[in-house]
């Protein structure tokens, strides 16, 4: 069986600017929330004196570096605050993540601010809290049911790591069924993605395991396809393309043609590394 929320050291994670009313947009194609930063930050200072929570919230995160400085983080914080306190769902996110580790870990302030953002329709507050409540590690309780709550608004939001997630702990039965069919559901949604981003590949790693263990159906040939055509084996794709009809292989095909198209990034988002795991698979 394997674990549902193995975790890397670090992770770089983008910081979205949102309306803290609306819910995140996730990208189709990628799984990511990609927001410009504004380019006259003189501007969003007057705003911000002025107590413009997004105002607030952007020039807090002008104010750091892709890995910033305790230092940093001090002279920013305040304006998090003040915007968080407003109910901006974005800087709820980031407030509530510095208290992660470090300095200022303190977990309670972590959940309440995750959980105010997450309420919001914030998906990486949702991904997140849904990881510690899964792992109960961070000083963060271990509650499967709030791990399936969290994990699942993220998933239906299209956030492939949070799909994986939820696709594990239905193939592990954690806080819920053993039910292969369903976990074989949200590694399709996950691998639909671009497939070499992040949860996307995970999921396709997942449907060949499943395929594997012989828990696959015909409809996650088309997503193992992708997984050997990424690994760049053709015994196994080939091995694969047996069990598929025409319309499968089709579509297979086109998806690789799709997959190797370069694509346009994701500029301009600010970026940050915090003490934050990431939420991957390992091997059995």
């Amino acid at each position: 069986m394997r674990s549902s929320l193995p975790f890397l050291l670090l992770a770089a994670f983008s910081l979205p600017a949102v309306p803290a009313s609306s819910a995140q947009a996730v990208s189709p194609q990628t799984g990511t929330v990609c927001e410009p930063q504004p380019t006259d930050m003189d501007a969003v200072r007057s705003k911000a004196e002025t107590g413009d929570a997004s105002a607030e919230y952007e020039l807090g995160r002008s104010m750091l570096s892709p890995r910033p400085t305790d230092s940093e983080l001090a002279s920013a914080m305040p304006w998090f605050r003040r915007s968080a306190e407003q109910g901006y769902a974005s800087a709820e996110y980031l407030y509530g993540g510095l208290f992660n580790g470090g300095r200022w870990k303190d977990s309670k302030q972590l959940v309440y601010w995750w959980t105010k953002a997450a309420e919001q329709g914030n998906v990486h507050a949702q991904l997140w809290l849904g990881a510690f409540y899964e792992q109960g590690r961070y000083g963060i309780e271990h509650d499967y049911l709030k791990a399936f709550k969290w994990l699942s608004m993220a998933a239906k939001q299209g956030q492939p790591d949070a799909q994986v997630a939820l696709g594990q702990m239905y193939e592990n039965g954690e806080g819920v069924p053993q039910d292969y069919g369903i976990a074989a559901y949200w590694y399709r949604k996950a691998a639909d993605h671009t497939l070499d981003l992040g949860g996307a590949g995970v999921g396709a790693i997942s449907l060949v395991q499943l395929y594997q263990d012989g828990h696959a159906t015909s409809q996650d040939y088309v997503f193992v396809y992708l997984a050997y055509a990424h690994a760049r084996d053709t015994d196994e794709m080939q091995e694969v393309a047996r069990k598929m009809n025409a319309s499968q292989i089709a579509d297979a095909q086109s998806r690789v043609r799709a997959w190797e198209k370069p694509r346009e990034p994701c500029l301009p988002t600010a970026a940050m590394s915090l003490p934050m795991p990431s939420p991957t698979t390992s091997a059995r």
